[in-house]
């Protein structure tokens, strides 16, 4: 047996592959699984498949030209290609069984059997364990009673349609991504600087958040309540006990920004604190001191809280801590903006033109889908578009030329997944962009107001 033959139990192909050629399906298989070992074909997500393509064609060309061969994507039965790609699976210990036996399709599974009384797939019943005690837990766990959330709570007041849409907008972008990222932050400043009308805003985003995720809520809130002092922890707690009989009011019937009866807002003498200062006077008041001076919501930070008036810390000296990083927070704050409208006008731009490019080359798809219909002696019309896939394969099997149809609904499709993200971008930029500026704004206002 010469070196030759000896090559052929590596790889050989019993046709001539060319983009013209009418190839045999085992030669198709072969030439890809062989250039697919040497890195010159790229197995597409769906595996390799005996239909010739431009990939195949393409790969051909690349190894002809890393080997100083003639660079045609032509293989001839004992050619100098088919010669290369033989001694190149043998450096590599690959015969031509190899090759198929990994270019073979997984067996898919079996079609379920159809319910005649439903129309649906049957489905066959696992053997059901006998309960354990255990198992009986979980149920008991499971059918007691749910307590409503706190922003389900009676008290909560609706939003204006600007609101929710803002707050669906962020959300949007919020759930594109696994974490909460700045988000809790921005609300809680929302919270801490606004009124309760901060309160009916974020309830707002809190009901959107557990229609649509709702495994997220818990963290989310920790997340938020955890930045916030500690009276206005006690808004939230005061209204998840709403249920048990407690006075739990968000705005009073004068209009005043009380949250409770039992000493946030009010004092104990019962009369009505300034809105401004009850933060503040709480804490005094609960020290048996004067009332001194005026601290706003806000002007805190994060690590922050009242009880620290009672270890000798005068308010001044926490207000010019926050006014001395006050610049720093607005810097950022405003970097971040700028980054939000990057992505919006990028998104913005391909959203303009994209829709017209996905138009176009799906006439001119269309267009050829036809002339493949006619030869397969159906109508180009009635073929769906999740069917053209089948219509492709039917029509390779009958040697027609079929890559280019291939090569455009691949690239159709692309641009249709391009064109969702890019509208998903958007809708998150711009629904980022509004609550930084609301961001940016409340800080510039603070410092107007407390730094200046």
């Amino acid at each position: 047996m010469g070196m030759f033959d000896q090559l052929n139990t590596f790889f050989s192909v019993g046709n001539t592959i060319s983009p013209s050629a009418n190839t045999q399906p085992d030669d198709v298989l072969k030439t890809k699984s062989a250039l697919a070992q040497t890195g010159d074909y790229k197995v597409p997500d769906f595996g390799i498949t005996d239909i010739p393509d431009m990939g195949m064609i393409d790969g051909l060309k690349s190894f002809q030209q890393k080997n100083g061969l003639k660079v045609d994507g032509v293989m001839k039965p004992n050619g100098p290609t088919e010669a290369k790609l033989g001694e190149t699976m043998a450096h590599q210990g690959i015969n031509t069984n190899d090759l198929l036996e990994a270019a073979k399709p997984k067996p898919k599974p079996k079609a379920s059997k159809i319910d005649p009384l439903t129309g649906l797939p049957e489905v066959k019943m696992p053997k059901l364990k006998k309960p354990t005690a255990k198992m009986w837990e979980q149920v008991a766990q499971q059918q007691k009673p749910k307590v409503n959330p706190w922003f389900q709570s009676s008290k909560i007041k609706p939003v204006k349609d600007e609101a929710h849409s803002a707050n669906t907008r962020t959300m949007d972008g919020l759930l594109q991504y696994s974490k909460n990222g700045s988000l809790p932050a921005l609300y809680a400043d929302s919270l801490k600087n606004g009124d309760e009308k901060a309160v009916y805003e974020y309830a707002n985003f809190m009901q959107q958040l557990s229609n649509r995720k709702g495994e997220r809520v818990d963290e989310f809130h920790q997340e938020v309540v955890g930045r916030l002092p500690n009276n206005m922890k006690q808004v939230f707690a005061q209204l998840e006990m709403e249920n048990d009989g407690n006075e739990t009011s968000v705005a009073t019937n004068t209009g005043t920004k009380a949250f409770s009866a039992d000493g946030v807002q009010r004092g104990k003498n019962g009369h009505e604190q300034d809105p401004e200062n009850f933060v503040q006077r709480n804490a005094q008041e609960s020290q048996g001191k004067k009332a001194q001076g005026e601290m706003v919501r806000g002007t805190m930070n994060e690590n922050d809280s009242v009880e620290a008036n009672s270890e000798g810390r005068k308010p001044d000296e926490s207000i010019e801590e926050f006014c001395a990083a006050l610049p720093g927070l607005i810097q950022k704050a405003r970097d971040d903006l700028e980054d939000y409208e990057d992505a919006y006008e990028k998104a913005d731009e391909r959203l303009e033109n994209l829709p017209g490019e996905i138009e176009n080359e799906e006439d001119n798809f269309r267009l050829a889908l036809t002339e493949l219909a006619v030869a397969l002696g159906t109508d180009a019309m009635t073929i769906a578009w999740g069917s053209i896939p089948a219509v492709l394969v039917a029509g390779a099997q009958r040697g027609l030329d079929v890559y280019k149809l291939q090569a455009q609904y691949t690239r159709i499709n692309e641009m249709k997944n391009d064109l969702h993200k890019y509208e998903t971008d958007k809708k998150w930029a711009d629904g980022m962009i509004k609550s930084e500026k609301a961001h940016i704004e409340r800080m510039l206002k603070t410092q107007r107001e407390k730094c200046n």
